[in-house]
C-alpha cells in the first residue's frame, strides 16, 4: 500500500517538475560532487536498463521530429510487414530500421522508406515533375528492358 503521508509531496512534486529539474541542472553545474553521483546514477541506470533506455531514447526522437510516438512507428512497420513501401524490401541496413517518411512541407508522416528510396525522393526535392523525367530518361536509355 502506498504511504498517504507523503502523497501531498508526490502531488507537488508531479505538477513542479519543469522547477525541479531547473534546480537539479543548476545544482550540478555547480556541485561537482552532485554532478559525478548524479552522473554515475545515470550511467548505471541506463546499463541496468539497457533496452528500456534506448526505446526511450528513440521514442522521444521520434515524438520531436516527427510526432509520432515509437507505438505507432511499430504499428506502421508491422502493417507495412517490415518492408518499404516503394520498393517492397527491408532496410538493407543491418542496425537501422525503415526511415520514417514525410512531406517536408506539412511533416505529416506518409509512411516507412527503406534508406536507399528515402534518399532517392530527398535528392529529387520530392518534385514529382524531376521524378517523372528520371523515370523517362531511364525507360529511354535501359538497354535491358
Amino acid at each position: 500500500m502506498i504511504n498517504q503521508k507523503y502523497a501531498p509531496q508526490r502531488k507537488w512534486q508531479k505538477k513542479n517538475k519543469d522547477l525541479i529539474n531547473a534546480r537539479v541542472r543548476k545544482r550540478a553545474q555547480t556541485d561537482k560532487i552532485f554532478r559525478d553521483k548524479k552522473n554515475e546514477a545515470t550511467k548505471k541506470w541506463r546499463t541496468n536498463n539497457r533496452v528500456k533506455y534506448l526505446r526511450g531514447k528513440k521514442d522521444n526522437r521520434l515524438r520531436k521530429t516527427y510526432g509520432i510516438t515509437l507505438v505507432e512507428f511499430e504499428i506502421m512497420l508491422e502493417t507495412q510487414n517490415g518492408v518499404c513501401l516503394i520498393c517492397g524490401l527491408p532496410e538493407i541496413k543491418e542496425k537501422d530500421n525503415l526511415s520514417v517518411d514525410h512531406c517536408h512541407s506539412t511533416n505529416k508522416v506518409r509512411g516507412l522508406l527503406c534508406s536507399k528510396c528515402n534518399t532517392a525522393i530527398g535528392l529529387f526535392d520530392e518534385d514529382i515533375n524531376r521524378i517523372l523525367k528520371a523515370i523517362e530518361y531511364i525507360k529511354e536509355h535501359n538497354v535491358h528492358t
